[in-house]
């Protein structure tokens, strides 16, 4: 179990009792006459049910645990990065994540997006457009506190069967948890992982490539059917048969003691900063099936936040479109969009809370900017290093000789994420932002039942191109990013 060393504890929760659900097991398609039933949702309301038969009866009271997941982006290795992390044929990328991982081994469980293949030494490593990459960064990103990856992306079978099935049983070998890819079909599609006490249930899905036959491809490369029904995916031309299959798999983490529910969504379109459509209606069904979480990836740049209600889950589901670049060498110099999206990512803290009642919520959620910093060592060789955008660090203690490109990574980020967790905070934590609660000249002071946490501020309380070229520690003070300016 992770210590948490740092992480702000926010007692003032949204979590609302539930009561009694009627009439509610069939999901509606209104763009269509098709009613798909929601197996999840009478998974749902039979354990509401039975926990208020047994609260009349019996009254039990549960003991109080929280449980912190950290959600990271995707972690691509481009050629530039493979190069500079050589030393002789020995791959070692430890480097990239030695100011971050203070960070990532506080939470009680860590969680990233591998967007590549693990082929091996029989084909060069390799970048885009299709990515090989030694097998030591399971060693890196395990060493720096990562304890889970998503593994179902449009990359993942970049190199065919072979490659994939390698890719599989290399992770099953490491140390790491891994979601959305399985070995065969023995192994359950999803994770149900007990955290502090708590269970939560984890399933990660991609995108396909639409095909005339409906057959299932990633990135236009066909899937051997070998490998198909071991990706979780979905069409965007089927969503029906999607959300059919999600309700299963949702009643049967549930079923496997699930308490609450993440779902990682590969999706979207690359480089866009607002959500599509299609992840909007999509996430409001995922919401409709009882999902607690969202977490997006996929566009290389971070997307906003959004909460989504449901009449017929009766549920509130947060949704972050996508968490960007974690690591990659898409530098604004290299790429045609200029702006320096490509280079920002975020780490994603959700908070779960069990009460005394047994009743399990989701009572905080915050987010931590992180910004990739690119530099040519004494050597000559680059450095790339991810670098937390902590508001209570001294940021020169991270190497940056200059904080100006951070700072503007930093706002970047506040401008896409911080009016969704606002909005999380009002309406599901009471906490206090208007005006005539706002000090520090111009920072915003939350209050809390008890607890007051400044943002904004340096304290607190309580696609992939390769882009080659030739371009140029956490505390128990941490201030993550919530709302700012």
């Amino acid at each position: 179990m992770k210590k948490r060393c740092f992480l702000p504890i926010l007692s003032g929760v949204f979590a609302a009792v539930i009561l009694i659900l009627g009439g509610c097991g069939l999901f509606v398609n209104k763009n269509s006459n098709t009613n798909v039933t929601t197996s999840a949702n009478s998974m749902l309301d039979s354990r509401i049910e039975s926990a208020a038969s047994e609260t009349v009866s019996s009254a039990p009271e549960y003991k109080p645990a929280k449980a912190t997941i950290g959600s990271t982006g995707d972690i691509l290795i481009h050629s530039p990065i493979l190069d500079a992390y050589n030393f002789n044929g020995r791959y070692d990328f430890h480097e990239m994540f030695r100011y971050v991982k203070s960070y990532y081994q506080s939470y009680d469980y860590m969680v990233a997006n591998l967007e590549l293949t693990l082929g091996g030494t029989s084909r060069p490593y390799s970048g885009y457009p299709t990515f090989n990459c030694p097998d030591s960064i399971l060693d890196a990103l395990s060493d720096s506190g990562v304890d889970m990856m998503t593994a179902a992306n449009n990359h993942c079978f970049d190199l065919g069967e072979d490659a994939f099935f390698r890719t599989v049983k290399t992770l099953k070998k490491s140390r790491l948890d891994f979601i959305g890819t399985r070995q065969n079909m023995e192994d359950k599609p999803y994770i149900v992982k007990e955290i502090n006490g708590i269970k939560i249930g984890m399933i990660n899905y991609t995108y396909q490539t639409p095909t005339s036959d409906g057959s299932k491809a990633l990135n236009g490369i066909p899937v051997s059917k070998a490998a198909a029904p071991l990706i979780n995916s979905f069409d965007y031309d089927r969503l029906n048969d999607f959300y059919k299959e999600l309700s299963k798999r949702i009643s049967e983490m549930y079923q496997d003691g699930a308490e609450a529910i993440m779902v990682y969504m590969h999706w979207g379109n690359e480089y866009w900063l607002e959500p599509s459509t299609y992840q909007q209606k999509i996430g409001q069904k995922l919401c409709d099936l009882g999902v607690d979480v969202i977490v997006g990836g996929h566009p290389h740049v971070v997307e906003p936040v959004e909460l989504f209600q449901s009449d017929i889950s009766h549920k509130q589901t947060i949704c972050l479109y996508s968490m960007g670049n974690e690591v990659s060498n898409q530098r604004k110099d290299r790429m045609d969009m200029t702006t320096g999206h490509t280079e920002d990512g975020l780490i994603f803290e959700t908070t779960f809370e069990r009460k005394k009642d047994g009743s399990v919520t989701l009572s905080d959620v915050n987010i931590l900017p992180t910004w990739v910093n690119l530099y040519y060592g004494s050597e000559g060789r680059r450095h790339y290093e991810i670098i937390p955008l902590d508001k209570s660090q001294n940021w020169s203690n991270f190497g940056l000789s200059g904080t100006a490109d951070a700072e503007a990574s930093y706002e970047r980020t506040d401008k896409l994420v911080a009016k969704g967790i606002r909005k999380f905070k009002t309406q599901y934590q009471k906490v206090d932002l208007r005006p005539e609660a706002t000090k520090n000249g111009g920072s915003k002071t939350v209050i809390t039942d008890g607890a007051s946490i400044t943002f904004g501020t340096n304290t607190s309380n309580a696609a992939d191109t390769d882009v080659s070229g030739t371009s140029d520690a956490g505390t128990n003070t941490k201030a993550s990013l919530a709302v700012a300016g």
